[in-house]
């Protein structure tokens, strides 16, 4: 009998187990479409007037007031002065300029030679580049612009930067009369080299001393001499005299004048001399005369 009755058994549960999946299909869809119901509940909410109108005010009040008030109140820009308060009134850095414009021979390091015309549109043309070939030329000197010192990779100092008029020039330390300074001051140079390639200028302020006065005898008391003006500071001027002689005078002109003058060429008495220390105390004969700065004394007229 057990036998018999086995298969309708296994009928009956077949049934049950596949009614029982249906209800739960059946639950689950009625359970998820009450929660999507509960989910768009509070988005209900907020199409009502009075929560959305408070809502909508507590998260674009600040921005619809910025929207309705102008930019320039919220951001006021102050209307610039018709005159600024800083203005350029002059300018010391000197500017030596031939207006004889013409060709040059320029024999670089390397045994090439190059031919430069002034005169032709390019980067050598004006009157500024043929002062500087003419001075390469002829073995003249001229005043330039020491800027500041220059670096190399190991933070050594190789050099200056030199400024002619409105063009850049570099002057090694071998080269230099100077040690570490970190100010700006006029000098006298002599070109030593130009590279055409390049544009590349390299100047020498022991050249230019040499060249203006190794023919020129030692400094002597009560005599006058020829001198370069080199340094000053708040109480004196320093000049470079003869000999390798240096010489200092007192001063009580504005700084503005003084600095103007240096790498220039002047006139001074010898008042003492101290042979051992190769300094001397001297006295100009037409001290800082506004000419001087405006027309340098020319090489010719020291030789």
């Amino acid at each position: 009998m057990k036998v018999l009755y086995m298969p309708f058994y296994y009928i009956f549960w077949c049934i049950f187990q596949i009614l029982r999946g249906i209800f739960g299909i059946i639950f689950w869809i009625f359970q998820a479409i009450f929660s999507q119901k509960k989910k768009a509940a509070p988005a209900i909410a907020k199409d009502s007037p009075e929560p959305a109108t408070k809502a909508v005010d507590m998260l674009f009040e600040p921005k619809e007031e910025a929207r309705e008030e102008p930019e320039e109140e919220i951001f006021v820009k102050q209307e610039k002065p018709k005159e600024p308060g800083i203005k350029k009134v002059g300018d010391i850095t000197p500017s030596e300029e031939d207006h004889n414009l013409r060709v040059f021979t320029v024999l670089n390091n390397e045994g090439e030679i190059f031919r430069i015309n002034t005169a032709s549109p390019g980067p050598f043309y004006g009157p500024l580049w043929t002062r500087i070939l003419s001075c390469h030329e002829s073995r003249e000197t001229l005043c330039a612009r020491l800027i500041c010192p220059v670096y190399g990779k190991s933070t050594n100092q190789s050099g200056y930067r030199v400024k002619i008029g409105g063009i850049r020039a570099f002057m090694p330390n071998y080269h230099s009369l100077r040690y570490g300074v970190k100010e700006g001051i006029n000098v006298r140079v002599a070109i030593i080299e130009v590279n055409p390639v390049t544009q590349r200028i390299l100047v020498s302020s022991r050249v230019a001393y040499d060249m203006l006065f190794s023919h020129h005898p030692e400094p002597k008391v009560g005599e006058m001499c020829e001198a370069l003006y080199w340094d000053y500071d708040d109480e004196k001027i320093y000049f470079l005299l003869p000999g390798r002689y240096a010489g200092w005078t007192e001063h009580h002109q504005p700084q503005a004048k003084i600095a103007s003058l240096m790498g220039t060429i002047t006139s001074c008495h010898i008042e003492s001399l101290n042979q051992q220390e190769h300094e001397a105390i001297v006295s100009l004969v037409s001290p800082c005369q506004e000419n001087e700065a405006t027309a340098p004394v020319a090489d010719a007229m020291v030789r």
